[in-house]
């Protein structure tokens, strides 16, 4: 009896083997087959940090003032066009620095402007829009445009950007503020 248990047993170790393999065959001949489809390079550069944020612009206020609605009627236009100096303390000279703007609650990502901060005082179909000293765009949460850039000194650093009200619409009156972040960007 011992040995006819032990037969049995054996052959279903054999069934269960058969069973496995048989299942193994299956998935590997209905898994995926993966082609390569490209190859991703990445390069870069560490460099020392050759210049920070001056401390009269670590937090940088800029007031673009009281502006009648008037004046911002139609999508496009643009008012209270003012000054945004940005100091930086530069230990190397000849590299390429500016400032990149970033937000993640209030960037535009169609615009690249900045949306005002939401309430119930808030005027309406406003943005704050940024440029450089040559009057180049800087889209908020995107690179420095090519004219932002300007080479370093040994010393004190002034970039010069602009900052201005910029309708979506026919403007409503009420508060107009909103902010962001920059990081010093080298090329």
């Amino acid at each position: 009896m011992v040995i006819t248990r032990r037969k049995a047993q054996s052959k279903g170790n054999f069934v269960m083997k058969k069973n496995t393999a048989l299942l193994l065959a299956l998935c590997l001949a209905t898994a995926p087959l993966a082609a390569q489809a490209g190859v991703l390079n990445v390069t870069g550069e560490i460099v020392q940090s050759t210049c920070t944020v001056g401390s009269a612009s670590a937090n940088l206020n800029i007031d673009l003032g009281r502006v009648d609605a008037s004046q911002l009627a139609t999508a496009g236009d643009e008012a209270a066009l003012t000054a945004m100096p940005i100091t930086l303390d530069c230990v190397a000279d000849n590299q390429q620095v500016a400032v990149m703007f970033g937000s993640q609650a209030n960037a535009d990502a169609t615009s690249g402007h900045l949306n005002l901060l939401p309430g119930v005082d808030a005027a309406s179909n406003v943005q704050v829009a940024i440029y450089n000293q040559a009057g180049e765009k800087q889209r908020v949460n995107h690179a420095p445009t090519a004219g932002s850039f300007v080479s370093t000194v040994n010393g004190s650093l002034t970039l010069n950007y602009l900052a201005a009200f910029h309708a979506t619409g026919q403007a409503t009156p009420g508060l107009a503020n909103t902010n962001a972040v920059f990081t010093v960007v080298y090329q």
